[in-house]
């Protein structure tokens, strides 16, 4: 679940997210009509974003699309796993930045959930990811390297790069609490993966998590 590189371009980022969200505004209980608004939202830093040491504005806007498309999605016996895993795990990450982490964990092991249900690897590991995310914020330190690590164990097996340096990044920043060596070696081949897809704004994350060099 890979945010838009919005760094590198932001205007750019937001023309093609808004869009993206245009297209599916005649059909407001579309899946895809949420994945579009959501996506649209990411590339404003809604998530996690500060905004003079306030929550982004955007956040508000986030909390709604998501609210409604978890009421559509779970209201609807044909909604297939891997769609409400998407949903599960982008309402677990708001939960997270607003500091509501009983929430976010209820909503990040359900993700797991509709994870494995959806046999599809890529969905379990982002969710595995998130869990471990969740998990380190609550200071449950060994589950959450235990989820961090199968995440990275599904992406290094799957071999989805834009997934397995987010998962790389997430385990660096967590592993430089009792193994900065190996913290350091971690987000390093995270910045070698996102240098190689050009991802320039998570470079620069990669960069800030190591530190003056």
């Amino acid at each position: 679940m890979l945010a838009p590189d919005a760094k590198r371009d932001v205007p750019e980022a937001w023309r093609l997210a808004a869009k993206l969200d245009s297209l599916y505004q005649s059909r407001p209980d579309s899946i895809r009509r949420y994945q579009a608004s959501y996506a649209r939202i990411l590339v404003g830093g809604a998530i996690g974003k500060k905004v003079g040491g306030a929550p982004s504005p955007l956040v508000d806007s986030a909390r709604r699309v998501l609210d409604r498309a978890l009421t559509f999605a779970t209201s609807r016996q044909t909604m297939v796993p891997f769609a409400l895993a998407y949903i599960t795990q982008a309402r677990a990450l708001l939960h997270l930045a607003e500091g509501q982490l009983d929430d976010a964990l209820a909503l990040a092991r359900k993700a797991i959930e509709f994870g494995v249900q959806s046999r599809f690897r890529l969905e379990l590991g982002a969710a595995q990811r998130v869990l471990g995310q969740v998990l380190e914020a609550s200071g449950d330190r060994e589950q959450a390297g235990e989820a961090l690590s199968q995440s990275l164990e599904t992406f290094e097996e799957i071999q989805s790069l834009p997934e397995l340096g987010q998962t790389l990044l997430a385990y660096g920043r967590f592993k430089l609490g009792d193994d900065a060596a190996e913290g350091q070696r971690l987000i390093t081949r995270a910045r070698g993966i996102f240098a190689r897809i050009g991802a320039v704004g998570w470079v620069a994350e990669a960069d800030t998590a190591l530190g003056p060099r």
